[in-house]
């Protein structure tokens, strides 16, 4: 590759060594793609590098794991990216390969207002309720639950995580849990 790159080099563009490092990159995209098992598109394995030195750049400032709204402000990139980088290199079971089906793409006819076995209510409840979170319990909730891509996570590993106790960590998901059930007991559920 270096001789081929130094028989397309022009003394009046540049010197050598820059002309050879911009030809060489490709071996950089190539060894980044022989070390996945699945073919990524690029950009995600860029987005995900960025995302993983953001992530130790914040947890080293905070000096507790990031948000996913920190990160999303750190990066410039949005927490629905953030998830689907995250998606990109998490292990897929074959169960797992299901996909929810939008309001655009389901057959025509009117919809309940609560569709069987549907989430959308509760998950704008959810989306009201973590948006008045503080960021460690956005973090506890996060992680707790596995959003936005996350792994889900133990009591004891997201005390270890945040600089609190287990105790704490319990105590702060019990408060989140029960503003969630308002919903049930505000609605006649």
């Amino acid at each position: 590759m270096a001789l081929k790159a130094l028989d397309t080099y022009d003394p009046k563009r540049g010197n050598v060594r820059t002309h050879l490092l911009s030809q060489l990159q490709s071996l950089r995209r190539l060894t980044a793609q022989s070390q996945n098992i699945i073919s990524i598109p690029e950009q995600v394995g860029l987005d995900y590098s960025r995302l993983n030195e953001s992530e130790a750049e914040l947890r080293d400032q905070l000096g507790r794991d990031p948000t996913d709204d920190e990160l999303a402000d750190h990066t410039g990139l949005s927490t629905r990216r953030i998830q689907k980088i995250r998606a990109f290199n998490q292990p897929v079971s074959e169960g797992m390969t299901t996909r929810e089906v939008s309001d655009e793409e389901s057959y025509g006819g009117d919809v309940a207002s609560n569709i069987p076995g549907s989430t959308r209510s509760a998950d704008a409840w959810f989306n009201f309720v973590y948006e008045d979170l503080s960021p460690v319990d956005k973090l506890i909730a996060d992680m707790t639950l596995g959003r936005n891509g996350r792994r889900k996570t133990s009591t004891q590993e997201i005390a270890r995580r945040l600089n609190i106790t287990p105790g704490a960590v319990s105590q702060r998901a019990a408060k989140i849990q029960a503003m969630l059930d308002k919903q049930y007991t505000q609605s006649g559920f």
